[in-house]
């Protein structure tokens, strides 16, 4: 199993041709920064999901992802120098994460008002190169997406969530890989892990 590098080393700006339009990886990583942009990131990622006709389970409230935020990845459309101008309606994909059993991606998406096909190759860019660094849970269409872009590879064992408490319960499916466990709000959920975790013990 890889263990995950911890030492995020993130720049401002991380400029790069994509499909030859100019686009931005931008990393919040700051509590100030996040909280100058709090508002447009939580209306964008509550709307994506809307959109999507998935409710945001990840956070209880604008507070809560602040608090539990670990950093924020964000594929924006043109350069940026100052992310207090940041536009959300110009951003193709985003992604939140946290401090959890190394990093957790527990939330990300498209932004609907850009060209879906730029928007999408933005996402698919953002989650396949958490692979190496990052895991997640995942269901449904988000589950076959990334199965498709190649996250068979990195498919977690359930046993080894278990045995290292990263759940309290969860009951492993007979597929081996899938299980149901049950959030904070009591709502029993199927998932599949996919990514690099790392461990606390």
């Amino acid at each position: 199993m890889i263990i995950i590098d911890n030492r995020i080393k993130p720049s401002d700006i991380d400029n790069i041709m994509h499909n030859n339009i100019l686009s931005s990886h931008i990393y919040i990583t700051q509590q100030s920064d996040m909280r100058l942009l709090g508002d447009d990131i939580w209306k964008l990622i509550n709307k994506i999901y809307n959109e999507s006709g998935i409710e945001l389970k990840s956070f209880n409230n604008i507070e809560d992802m602040f608090e539990r935020s670990l950093f924020w990845k964000i594929i924006y459309s043109g350069e940026l120098t100052n992310v207090a101008e940041l536009n959300p309606e110009l951003c193709y994909a985003i992604g939140i994460y946290r401090n959890l059993n190394g990093i957790k991606r527990v939330a990300s998406g498209i932004n609907r008002i850009l060209p879906h096909n730029m928007a999408r190759d933005a996402w698919k860019k953002l989650v396949t190169d958490d692979f190496v660094k990052v895991w997640t849970e995942c269901s449904g269409a988000v589950e076959n997406k990334l199965l498709k872009y190649g996250g068979d590879k990195y498919i977690i064992d359930p046993e080894i969530l278990l045995e290292n408490n990263v759940f309290k319960e969860a009951v492993i499916l007979e597929d081996g890989c899938h299980y149901k466990r049950k959030l904070h709000s009591g709502l029993e959920v199927t998932k599949l892990a996919i990514g690099t975790i790392k461990f606390n013990n």
